[in-house]
């Protein structure tokens, strides 16, 4: 019966898939720490955002577009510092509204660090910001400098961020940890 060779034949295949995956996100996951050991004056403009939203998507937590644009939109003059604790309230669009809705976040230290130090890159950049791709020009330039191989970089940021929640820890404790959440 064909139909259940081609059952069979995906059943094998899944492990294989998943397996890939887990590969790939653990790529990803050390292309980031490789990054952040880096000397960011030996990178590009495009590599050194490129280092920032890939760890303001995993060691963030900011796993979608318009988070990463809110963050890349926002002022060093914006973020508070509460009881020694970063907070940047990243303004979001409701329905196309700009600036609708504001959202808590906590920079974990070496996002808030990236985010410091590129903000020069981001601000020179920003008319480039709502091009299409424009992001993930950036990872994929930062991506080829640490020499990931192009048949295993995510294709799109719907990708990335799948390949980087499969990986991201899931925090269980008594003490909160704040960094990288964000709330509503």
């Amino acid at each position: 019966n064909d139909r259940s060779r081609s059952t069979e034949t995906a059943g094998h295949d899944a492990p294989k898939y998943a397996a890939e995956r887990i590969q790939r996100s653990g790529q990803l996951v050390q292309a980031l720490q490789q990054g952040l050991k880096m000397d960011l004056d030996a990178l590009s403009r495009e590599e050194r955002i490129g280092l920032l939203l890939l760890s303001a998507a995993y060691s963030g937590g900011l796993l979608d577009v318009a988070q990463l644009n809110a963050m890349l939109g926002s002022s060093l003059e914006s973020i508070e510092w509460v009881a020694g604790i970063p907070e940047i309230r990243l303004r979001l669009s409701i329905r196309g509204k700009t600036g609708a809705e504001f959202r808590q976040w906590f920079p974990d230290p070496a996002t808030l660090a990236l985010l410091i130090r590129c903000a020069d890159d981001v601000q020179k950049s920003s008319y480039k910001m709502h091009r299409r791709n424009w992001h993930m020009r950036c990872v994929d330039a930062f991506l080829r400098k640490v020499d990931i191989p192009e048949q295993d970089q995510p294709q799109n940021l719907s990708e990335l961020f799948d390949l980087f929640r499969m990986r991201r820890p899931q925090k269980l404790s008594a003490t909160p940890d704040l960094s990288g959440t964000v709330l509503p």
